[in-house]
């Protein structure tokens, strides 16, 4: 008991909080009894309980990977913030819009989960499980949209809105987490003026926000991917870190199960890194830290593939079994160039601009210049080999991971490799 409560004192206010919310939920999820306004309590618990489940792991994530912010800092994410809410807001209320096809899809399934929750909050909870395993757009991430959308007028444009606070911001701030954390690890001169410049390109870049500004909230995924990123990209597994492992398992739990095609990213970067890590173990030459390295890395890989695997073998094999090309006839055309152009005609030359600009920083670093390069094409042809396979196969989608895990990879071997920018 003295040892329950020493480690009481040492948790962190935002541990607490967590601990004493959950066992709140819990209790009144249990006890509902079959009156409405009981049931109507037991769903805005549950919404704040899962707006504070994203507050609580931004905290955690950027405490294990050592993110810190000063005011200043602070005071620009704040700004962007705001700038693209009042983006939002313009465009959402100053145009004329018809929701219809995929744009009004999460919308009409939020109406549906409300009535669902009307009937119980059992039967609520129950939807939102059973869709996000059975269903290809599942409503998982109408958790934590549900709870404040119910308070608006509940239409097209007010879903927009809420979840532009509820899912958007959340990315916002990872990806100025994300960062921070890189120009912490390469040293950069102007640290601030190239964190305002990030987040006035995140805020600005059209690709980001398009499908979210038309009425689909698939972006929040970004939210989880950008942990993984976050947790990742300077951890090399020389030594065990469990409490990372559980995040990093968890969160890659939480990106799958937001939007199925996630899943292919997950693949695609998680054996670039796997891949990265073991290169970089070699290049040591140190044998004791290479078979720590490797032990750590299955260790982890096949436990985690193990409880993730079963947690989401629906998922995957939902997904696996269907003939997605007869749904998406526009992948079984083409071909690389073609998908080339159709990425230069939809985000603009810029895309590949900043693409080049790295690759220009990357020569700076002539000593593992050409490793670099011999790495990059092998990568290169290791995803054209599923592009292949996959573009004639029954997931063609799988051919995102070639554009995501890329830019992924850019992140990590950059910040790991470049000490001044």
């Amino acid at each position: 008991m003295k040892k329950l409560r020493e480690l009481w004192k040492k948790t962190s206010i935002f541990t607490k909080i967590f601990i004493i919310f959950t066992a709140i939920l819990i209790v009144i999820a249990i006890s509902t009894l079959p009156i409405k306004q009981m049931e109507d309590v037991a769903f805005y618990v549950f919404s704040l309980w899962v707006l504070y489940f994203l507050v609580y792991i931004i905290y955690m994530v950027g405490k294990i990977a050592e993110i810190k912010f000063d005011k200043k800092y602070i005071v620009i994410l704040i700004a962007s913030i705001i700038l693209c809410g009042a983006i939002y807001t313009y465009i959402v209320y100053a145009r004329e819009y018809i929701y219809t096809w995929d744009n009004q899809y999460y919308y009409s399934e939020q109406l549906s989960v409300f009535r669902a929750f009307d009937i119980g909050f059992k039967d609520g909870i129950k939807r939102i499980i059973t869709s996000t395993y059975n269903q290809d757009y599942g409503d998982f991430l109408l958790a934590f949209t549900g709870g404040i959308f119910s308070l608006t007028t509940r239409t097209p444009d007010a879903f927009v809105m809420t979840y532009f606070a509820t899912c958007i911001i959340p990315v916002i701030i990872i990806f100025s987490m994300i960062v921070k954390k890189i120009l912490d690890m390469v040293e950069a001169k102007s640290k601030l003026f190239l964190f305002g410049a990030s987040q006035l390109l995140v805020v600005l870049f059209p690709l980001l926000h398009k499908a979210a500004i038309m009425g689909q909230p698939d972006i929040f995924g970004l939210f989880f991917v950008g942990m993984i990123i976050l947790l990742t990209m300077d951890y090399d597994f020389s030594k065990k870190d469990y409490l990372r492992w559980i995040y990093i398992a968890g969160l890659t739990f939480l990106t799958m199960i937001t939007r199925r095609w996630y899943m292919f990213w997950i693949l695609g970067y998680f054996i670039s890194y796997a891949i990265l890590v073991i290169v970089k173990a070699l290049l040591k030459k140190d044998k004791k830290e290479l078979k720590t390295t490797i032990i750590n890395l299955v260790q982890f890989g096949v436990i985690s593939l193990v409880i993730v695997g079963i947690l989401i073998s629906p998922i995957i094999y939902r997904t696996l079994k269907n003939n997605y090309l007869t749904t998406y006839s526009a992948w079984s055309s083409g071909g690389l160039i073609t998908e080339i152009k159709a990425q230069i005609n939809r985000v603009g030359e810029i895309y590949f601009v900043i693409i080049a600009f790295g690759i220009i920083l990357r020569n700076k670093e002539k000593e593992n210049k050409i490793f670099y390069y011999k790495f990059d094409f092998n990568l290169y042809n290791f995803n054209y080999f599923i592009y292949k396979s996959t573009k004639y196969g029954k997931s063609p989608k799988l051919n995102i991971s070639a554009n995501l895990h890329f830019t992924c990879y850019y992140w990590n071997d950059t910040c790991n490799e470049y000490k001044k920018v």
